[in-house]
């Protein structure tokens, strides 16, 4: 098996969204195969009495979650059980889907261990997010999801666009 620092360099040649990119659909064809997320869910997510909380009546079975911005269309949520994480945040969302902004839109910050993202919200949309996590529950890890205004929605507009998602998820 590759070793993580091995990864990490291989990731570190490549753009930093195709790195994403190419993350995120193996970590998808991962999920698919169901003795490979069970090893991985059985290795990385830790269940402990301790970590356990019940906040607006919804059970996070440990604390270390993932924001919006990795999985903005909700296609990783078993993923990222095998990765470890108690909760999702997906999105950000608008109401209509939208391809974001022109690229390079994703930034490393080497010495500062950072990413900078700058994506403009390139999402699916909320109908097709609403679909798709109808389909994920019930599910063990929480799901938020992160809202956002279209970008041509005019300011005096984006109050509609914020409703109309709240209303949906």
């Amino acid at each position: 098996m590759i070793g993580y620092e091995n990864l990490r360099a291989i990731f570190f040649k490549l753009d930093a969204e195709m790195a994403h990119d190419i993350g995120s659909i193996s970590l998808s064809f991962g999920a698919k195969i169901p003795w490979l997320l069970n090893y991985l869910v059985d290795k990385n997510f830790i269940v402990d009495d301790r970590l356990k909380q019940n906040i607006f009546g919804r059970d996070f079975l440990n604390p270390v979650g993932i924001g919006a911005g990795f999985d903005k269309d909700a296609k990783l949520v078993d993923a990222l059980m095998g990765l470890g994480f108690g909760y999702a945040e997906v999105g950000t969302i608008t109401p209509k889907a939208q391809s974001g902004n022109e690229k390079p839109r994703l930034f490393r910050h080497i010495e500062e261990e950072a990413l900078q993202n700058a994506m403009g919200f390139n999402n699916s949309g909320a109908h097709a997010l609403s679909r798709r996590v109808k389909k994920l529950y019930p599910h063990v890890l929480p799901i938020g999801v992160n809202i956002g205004k279209n970008r041509d929605t005019p300011l005096e507009s984006a109050m509609d666009d914020y409703e109309n998602l709240i209303r949906e998820f």
